[in-house]
């Protein structure tokens, strides 16, 4: 965990295997979640840095484009 502020943030780093890359610092990713309120609506932010190449890019977008879907069905129920 880098940052936790609650109903506000939450930031952490992650690694994975899948980039190819060894499990050392310079090789994680942060992953950043903002939550903001502006009257009856809540928006969430989510920002990946230190992506290595154009194809980890491409993969990370298809994987937050499923997961923020699951993520509205589920906050809209």
């Amino acid at each position: 965990m880098l940052n936790v502020e609650p109903n506000s943030q939450l930031q952490y780093s992650h690694w994975s295997h899948f980039d190819g890359l060894p499990d050392e610092p310079e090789n994680y990713r942060t992953w950043t979640f903002d939550i903001t309120e502006k009257k009856e609506t809540t928006l969430l932010t989510i920002s990946e840095d230190n992506i290595p190449a154009e194809k980890q890019k491409n993969r990370s977008d298809e994987f937050w484009s499923e997961a923020l879907l699951k993520i509205k069905l589920i906050v809209e129920k």
